[in-house]
């Protein structure tokens, strides 16, 4: 093959850790279940069983919301006739209805991701979502978002140059990078600027002239109640000079020049691995990762089937050396404690506290991502969200403190008063109902075997590694205080307190936010 990206051998150790390896990476870490089978299966068969998911039925159902996009017409007909205190209410209750549908959407999407028979659709969906980035703070439709999103995954692992086409012509990208106002002589940039230097080619590799060249090439490009519309009579017909070649260039012209350039290889090749593999990697792998793109066409499928079967892909720079996504963070949870309570406070609470809201990433660049997923705020919320999912508060503290009283800005709900604390209160009582009552399903596999390796069992389950004498020392002293390794364990016997302080220890590792 080549000098750096080499395959796995034959003979090549596969075990539990590396199938839970490749199923963290091209996928969400779920379900637990599915580790076993792909050890069965051996490394070939699991790499080609994710990345040729297409021979296996999708199980997605479509969102369930309200139209409010029609509402939006009705509503908008009303205010026509209103007096402007009520056409601002008018158009604040409609604001609210889409900000509610896009919540749901967050609800629907996280369930998608765990409940997936295509875990790498979903990955990559997740991927394109935050590389084409939009927010739900500039396109407020629902609809418009949920079609992009549609987009990512029926484009997720195609081919890269249809798939950059069709996302200019989103409803949501249009009017995200003000496309929908460019027009013949009077050109808006946004776009064309963006697609080089955020999407396709990187800062440095094309010019000003050439910015300006390409939004001459989509004017014309824009969306009739969120289906993409080509004005003609808006369209610049002129000749245009983008990237040393010359012609009468529409917006498919100048994606194809895009994709002529040997850079664009580079720059989501690069992209890719660091999203999938590890940070930094050499210009000499980047360069093979980016002639397989290219000898490929731009088809997805090889370029990563290639990297999920590289030898580097396993080795020690990559195992256990991401931080968990927060959107992965709350699927792999779920899916560990089996939650099954209304789903909907924990993701849309633990998305924004965490820093990847979804359908609002913070600008154009998307998310940072990896050792961006860290700081103060976050970490801190990172350590809340397993109590609030075991016992709504957080346990064995002087002032409870909630997932909600834990801001980005720092500030502390419960400091309220008034109605701002009754909220709090209200929302305190709705996640203890709905907190985990069964925690003993987590420590059945383990019932009547020796403590030490019912923890281990425990351990194994969670983060997927053993963790040292110390630590299992101090486990070992909370779940079950005086009794040696050997001792049987018995959830009865140690009971839920000490069961649930056990999880939330290990959950609150540094070893738990890796994968």
């Amino acid at each position: 093959m080549s000098k750096l990206l080499k395959p796995i051998p034959a003979d090549f150790s596969w075990n539990e850790r590396n199938a839970r390896h490749l199923l963290n990476r091209a996928g969400f870490g779920v379900p637990y279940s599915s580790i076993d089978s792909l050890v069965r299966m051996g490394a070939k068969a699991s790499i080609e069983t994710l990345v040729a998911y297409d021979q296996y039925p999708d199980n997605i159902v479509e969102p369930e919301y309200s139209d409010v996009d029609a509402q939006e017409m009705e509503i908008r007909a009303e205010m026509k006739e209103m007096a402007a205190e009520d056409r601002q209410k008018k158009f604040n209750e409609l604001q609210r209805l889409q900000r509610e549908e896009i919540e749901s959407l967050k609800v629907w999407w996280i369930d998608q991701m765990g409940r997936t028979p295509r875990p790498l659709q979903e990955k990559m969906t997740l991927f394109w979502h935050g590389h084409f980035a939009t927010s739900g703070d500039k396109v407020k439709e629902p609809q418009s978002n949920y079609d992009l999103n549609k987009i990512f995954r029926e484009n997720a692992t195609g081919n890269l140059k249809t798939l950059t086409f069709e996302v200019g012509k989103s409803s949501a990208m249009l009017r995200y990078l003000d496309n929908n106002q460019n027009r013949k002589g009077h050109p808006n940039e946004n776009w064309s600027r963006e697609l080089m230097e955020l999407f396709t080619l990187g800062i440095g590799h094309y010019t000003e002239d050439d910015i300006k060249e390409a939004a001459r090439a989509f004017s014309g490009y824009t969306d009739r109640r969120g289906q993409f519309t080509f004005v003609a009579n808006q369209h610049d017909y002129g000749t245009k000079t983008f990237l040393g070649q010359t012609g009468t260039f529409d917006g498919a012209d100048i994606i194809n020049i895009i994709f002529q350039q040997p850079q664009a290889a580079r720059f989501i090749s690069r992209k890719l691995w660091e999203y999938f593999v590890y940070e930094n990697p050499s210009d000499e792998l980047v360069e093979e990762l980016a002639t397989i793109l290219r000898t490929n066409d731009y088809e997805l499928k090889p370029l990563l089937r290639a990297m999920f079967s590289s030898q580097e892909f396993y080795g020690t720079k990559a195992m256990a050396g991401q931080i968990k996504s927060p959107a992965q963070y709350v699927v792999m949870l779920m899916d560990q404690l089996q939650y099954k309570p209304d789903k909907k406070v924990l993701i849309n609470l633990a998305l924004r506290g965490l820093g990847q809201d979804l359908f609002y990433p913070p600008n154009v660049k998307g998310w940072p991502g990896n050792r961006a997923w860290i700081n103060t705020n976050t970490l801190l919320i990172r350590y809340n969200i397993p109590a609030y999912v075991l016992l709504g508060e957080k346990p064995q503290a002087k002032r409870e403190l909630r997932l909600d009283e834990v801001e980005v800005n720092g500030r502390i709900v419960n400091q309220e008063t008034g109605e701002r604390r009754k909220r709090a209160e209200r929302l305190l009582a709705d996640r203890r109902r709905n907190a985990i009552r069964d925690i003993a399903k987590v420590y059945e596999p383990y019932e009547g075997k020796p403590a030490g390796e019912a923890l281990d069992g425990v351990v194994n389950h969670l983060l997927g590694r053993p963790i040292g004498k110390v630590q299992k020392t101090q486990l070992m002293t909370v779940l079950m205080p005086g009794d040696a390794p050997n001792a049987t364990f018995s959830y009865s016997k140690v009971g839920k307190e000490k069961a649930v302080a056990a999880l939330h220890l290990v959950m609150s590792m540094a070893e738990y936010q890796v994968c």
